[in-house]
């Protein structure tokens, strides 16, 4: 998004926040819009939304890094672009729970149960509206020999290969600077896929094969060292990843075993972050603060997402580690689903006064806009627009 009141470029902006200083108006984060959802469904049969937005070339991004139009329509100045990291194809299972080569075909989509690389099962069905989900199921695995084996035979994350960023990001960033700018992300979510690899069975593990649940954390983070050292070229301002951690009203794990099982490979990651120039961003969903300590202390310049549904105080949060990271998010999504513009407004307000005094804040919802209304995401751009330019 760009407005004609603009006194930096994107980058300018996101860089001056994340040193925790004002800049000219609040840069804006959408994290997606998948496309199975109801908001982009309903987006699709308004498409003419669009029309005199695009009266403007300058609105137009057919960029190196795709077409983001939409983003910035929404009210996107930041874009998320991540480095392909070559996995070992998805298998599939059949009724007796063999490996197979492929699913059933429903409507030309190949559905049914299936496990991907990092040894977790999922199932890939259709939804109701036509479009393609795959559903998480749980562990294909039950013991460290069985995961041992399977990632000897698969190949261990950290031995993957990464390929070379090319010049996507630069360039886009390089022409669309009015616009948006792009920042480089990285996988895997190291926690997400350690709980899903392992599901009920997660705290059994870190009992009883501890040393083998901080193996997989150590590949997963050299993994993620990889991507991020081939970012250099690009010299980003920040660099994205996402580990959801926490869950309503509590993190999913206790400060003590974050400390003992993910920090140190959390600080590995936002050590190599910063020996490029970066910022370190986490997207976390859920209430994770009681972890904020072991997150600062690890290297983390910016969470993502401050859900406040899961119960965050947003004003304490400002308040304790307003110093030591920026924000982004906040936007509460129950209020874009289901109220009115006048409530949309009243959350930015609401939102702006708690995070945003003496910079530090992005704004953006706090989730995917999934079954958000239409109307109600051009009024949070809107509102963004008008309560987020600074002096506030």
């Amino acid at each position: 998004m760009w407005l004609e009141s603009d006194k930096m470029s994107q980058r300018e902006r996101l860089q001056t926040v994340l040193n925790h200083s004002e800049p000219d108006r609040l840069p804006f984060y959408l994290m997606g819009m998948p496309s199975y959802g109801d908001f982009f469904q309903e987006f699709r049969r308004r498409e003419d939304l669009l029309d005199t937005y695009t009266d403007d070339d300058k609105n137009i991004l057919l960029t190196p890094c795709g077409d983001i139009t939409v983003n910035a329509f929404f009210g996107a100045d930041i874009i998320t672009h991540g480095l392909h990291v070559e996995y070992p194809k998805t298998q599939w299972i059949d009724a007796k729970n063999n490996l197979v080569e492929h699913g059933i075909i429903v409507h030309g989509v190949e559905t049914g149960m299936r496990i991907n690389y990092f040894g977790y099962r999922e199932k890939a069905t259709i939804l109701p509206n036509g479009f393609a989900y795959n559903w998480y199921v749980g562990p294909y695995m039950k013991s460290d020999v069985e995961f041992q084996a399977w990632f000897d035979k698969y190949g261990w994350p950290h031995d993957l290969a990464v390929r070379d960023p090319g010049n996507e990001i630069t360039e886009t960033n390089a022409k669309f600077s009015h616009a948006v700018h792009v920042i480089p992300d990285y996988g895997p979510s190291v926690f997400t896929h350690l709980w899903m690899m392992l599901g009920d069975r997660f705290a059994y593990f870190c009992r009883k094969w501890p040393e083998f649940v901080k193996k997989i954390v150590d590949s997963f983070a050299d993994l993620q060292v990889k991507q991020v050292e081939k970012m250099k070229p690009l010299k980003p301002v920040a660099v994205f990843n996402g580990d959801d951690l926490g869950q309503k009203d509590r993190a999913m794990l206790s400060p003590e075993m974050f400390h003992k099982f993910i920090f140190d490979a959390r600080k590995r990651v936002n050590n190599a972050i910063h020996e490029i120039g970066a910022k370190s961003v986490l997207h976390c969903c859920g209430n994770a603060v009681e972890l904020l300590p072991e997150l600062v202390a690890s290297g983390l310049d910016a969470w993502q997402s401050l859900e406040p549904a899961s119960g965050i105080d947003h004003a304490l949060v400002k308040k304790k580690f307003g110093d030591k990271m920026s924000f982004w998010g906040a936007i509460d999504n129950n209020v874009l689903c289901f109220e009115t513009i006048a409530d949309v407004e009243r959350e930015v307000k609401q939102k702006v006064r708690m995070l945003a005094p003496g910079g530090g804040y992005v704004i953006g919802p706090a989730h995917d806009y999934l079954n958000t209304k239409v109307d109600n995401a051009i009024a949070l751009r809107a509102a963004a627009a008008k309560f987020g330019r600074y002096p506030l």
